[in-house]
């Protein structure tokens, strides 16, 4: 039996998503993932399954560096990501010390929990893991398992992955997939 269903990558708050929901559709099954622990309590008596773990390219910790700005949720697995400071200029300048957060490799994730006939709805919005991760999708063959993908590519805040942005659209292009902007 197949099932529609939404993975919402770098989830944010549950208000945030029940926003944006309604112009995604409907979904048997929702996934959250979010790593960063000031937004999980938000899940709480919800229908929604929040994974607190952050999307990434295999299972380990890593460093999540945590915006300045507190009317912001920025975080990023990447230290050289543009920000807001607390005075709300850009700076690559994180808050007090990353926090350690546990990851996932989403690809065996997905091999795991989605079936064939599943139809996919995955939102993106990983402050630059998107270029790993989609690559890795693209390397296992589990990017089929996605029938439709909204994607946040942080090409002017995260300068190390701005030559990769058309050669990742050009080979998601290829396998059939189109990258629909989200931001």
């Amino acid at each position: 039996m197949s099932s529609r269903i939404l993975i919402d990558g770098g989830a944010n708050s549950r208000e945030w998503l029940e926003r944006y929901l309604p112009r995604l559709g409907n979904f048997e099954r929702i996934y959250a993932f979010e790593p960063n622990p000031a937004w999980h309590a938000s899940y709480e008596g919800s229908n929604i399954t929040l994974i607190k773990k952050a999307i990434w390219t295999q299972d380990c910790w890593l460093p999540l560096y945590l915006s300045k700005d507190p009317r912001q949720s920025n975080s990023s697995l990447y230290h050289d990501k543009i920000c807001k400071s607390d005075q709300g200029r850009l700076t690559t300048e994180w808050g007090d010390g990353p926090i350690q957060v546990e990851c996932l490799d989403f690809s065996r994730w997905l091999q795991e929990n989605i079936q064939p006939a599943d139809s996919v709805t995955l939102k993106l919005d990983i402050e630059g893991a998107e270029y790993d991760v989609l690559w890795k999708l693209l390397n296992e063959g589990t990017i089929r398992l996605i029938h439709t993908l909204h994607v946040e590519f942080h090409t002017d805040t995260l300068p190390s992955k701005k030559d990769q942005y058309e050669p990742l659209v050009a080979a998601l292009r290829q396998a059939g997939i189109e990258p629909l902007n989200w931001d």
